[in-house]
């Protein structure tokens, strides 16, 4: 009777530790940065939420065009992007 009361109590703190290290996993970030010189323009900018992340980057063409990207990450739909062009500032 007291190895299977030791059993379920083993078991009980192996899925709670389990929950909790999905718990922990859960990543989420946000990061960003712009340069905007005489020859370089450029920015960077990326935000994560659980398993989604989308962002946008730009930099001046040697056309000079300003690339704009924009994109979105997920696991179900995987990449997608869009990308814009407009005038230097």
């Amino acid at each position: 009777m007291d190895v299977e009361i030791t059993g379920i109590v083993l078991l009980t703190i192996i899925a709670e530790d389990k929950r909790w290290c999905n718990a922990v996993n859960e990543v989420s970030y946000t990061f960003r940065y712009a340069i905007d010189e005489a020859h370089v323009v450029t920015q960077h900018w990326e935000e994560r939420r659980a398993d989604i992340v989308h962002g946008s980057y730009s930099f001046l063409e040697p056309d000079g065009k300003v690339r704009v990207v924009e994109y979105q990450v997920s696991g179900k739909a995987g990449f997608r992007a869009v990308v814009t062009y407009r005038k230097p500032p």
